[in-house]
């Protein structure tokens, strides 16, 4: 979705207008703005195709993983090392699985081509898209865990609170050549009865 196009016009109105409406049920508007922002990530195109709702999927997955991880560390003591050992299992299944697929969409043709050449085998080729903004929100869901893991920070209260963390949308049209947003700035903002879009970008 072109920011130049009439059809962003018309979303932003849209929500901007369910966003005050709602404007006594801050959970409500919580839950607007993360759909809608999951519906701003689906709208993306590739030579003029519409292919972001191929890849919601990979920002959903995202945010399910480690808002669970994030919910189970911090459940457990680290200072027991039977429970830090669950711990940094459960903190590395949010780093093979977040990074894991960031390598895949990023590194694997390259890889599979300098892999072939220098055993002289053969592996499968896939056309794949480098979806918009698959590092900004993958090292933003991680910080998140990590923060966790380290103790500075506590778990999303809900799953709405963190999703609109991950997706917000004035972040994601902001997010080329910038860094991954801090879970403890962008999520104090969310957190307050008046939030404000200026505060996560």
């Amino acid at each position: 979705m072109s920011f130049l196009s009439n059809d962003y016009g018309v979303f932003l109105l849209v929500v901007f207008g369910l966003f005050w409406a709602l404007r006594s049920v801050r959970s409500m508007r919580m839950v607007v703005l993360m759909v809608a922002s999951w519906f701003f990530y689906s709208m993306w195109k590739d030579d003029g195709v519409l292919v972001g709702w191929k890849y919601l999927g990979l920002i959903l997955g995202s945010t399910l993983l480690d808002y669970w991880v994030g919910g189970r560390i911090a459940t457990l003591d680290a200072s027991d090392p039977r429970q830090q050992k669950r711990r940094k299992l459960l903190l590395t299944l949010s780093l093979v699985g977040n990074l894991g697929l960031l390598g895949v969409f990023k590194y694997y043709n390259f890889f599979r081509g300098e892999i072939e050449a220098l055993f002289g085998t053969h592996l499968p080729a896939f056309e794949l898209l480098l979806p918009v903004g698959i590092s900004f929100y993958t090292f933003q869901t991680l910080s998140y865990t990590i923060d966790i893991y380290r103790g500075q920070l506590k778990p999303a209260k809900n799953l709405y609170e963190f999703g609109l963390f991950v997706a917000f949308f004035p972040q994601k049209s902001s997010s080329r050549g910038r860094s991954c947003v801090r879970p403890t700035s962008c999520r104090n903002s969310i957190g307050r009865r008046r939030c404000r879009a200026t505060s996560c970008i």
